[in-house]
């Protein structure tokens, strides 16, 4: 039978062990699976349609001059007169691939002064190089005789500048490469999205199935 300590201080007793309240010590469970914002693949695929939209006007806005150019031609007579009803201030060009050439009058019977086209302003329109433009003071009809050698066709359509189709072609270009990089950065953000999206998805069911409900915490705890 053990004996009680003869030095021990009168009225001592011994205190079993307590648990500590604030947990130190304690065993800490493992950290459970993270679910991660999508936040960062949402804005790169917003990002993505962003530059999309911007590449689609971009080539919108530059092709308009070369389409509107091309629509307006209309055939007139190689050889005769023909009657074309044209808007006040504006720039005509004639269009043809043989040699010609043609005069214009006016709604009131003055005389239109047609130019042959300079290095910056020859340019072809539907397989047809323009060969003289003129600049309209009154909308309405205007009269072009023209005089052309061998069998050719003839049109009248608006003008466009050789600096005008650079700018189409640049415009273009550029619109193609935004939406190269807007494309790519939809289907990066796509990716990443679905990527982020699953792994989530797989993070949950491992909380589920573990129990741990996040910030360090298990279920009764």
């Amino acid at each position: 039978m053990p004996q009680p300590d003869p030095y021990a201080p009168a009225g001592a007793f011994s205190m079993p062990p307590q648990p500590d309240p604030y947990g130190y010590g304690a065993p800490q469970p493992a950290a459970g699976p993270t679910v991660k914002s999508r936040k960062p693949p949402a804005i790169l695929l917003a990002a993505g349609a962003v530059v999309a939209v911007v590449a689609a006007i971009v080539l919108a806005v530059s092709a308009v001059p070369m389409v509107n150019a091309t629509n307006s031609m209309a055939q007139i007579a190689p050889t005769g007169t023909s009657t074309a009803s044209l808007k006040a201030d504006s720039d005509y060009g004639l269009y043809g691939n043989g040699s010609s050439t043609c005069n214009v009058t006016g709604p009131d019977g003055s005389n239109v002064q047609v130019s042959p086209p300079s290095s910056d302003t020859s340019t072809t329109l539907n397989n047809k190089t323009m060969f003289g433009h003129f600049t309209t003071t009154a909308s309405g009809d205007h009269t072009i005789s023209c005089t052309t050698s061998g069998v050719q066709d003839v049109y009248v359509g608006n003008a466009i500048s050789m600096g005008g189709v650079v700018g189409t072609v640049a415009g273009v270009l550029i619109g193609i490469a935004l939406g190269v990089v807007g494309v790519a950065l939809l289907i990066a953000g796509g990716v990443w999205l679905g990527v982020r999206s699953s792994g989530n998805k797989k993070a949950l069911q491992g909380q589920i199935s573990s129990g741990y409900t996040g910030a360090g915490q298990w279920p009764g705890a």
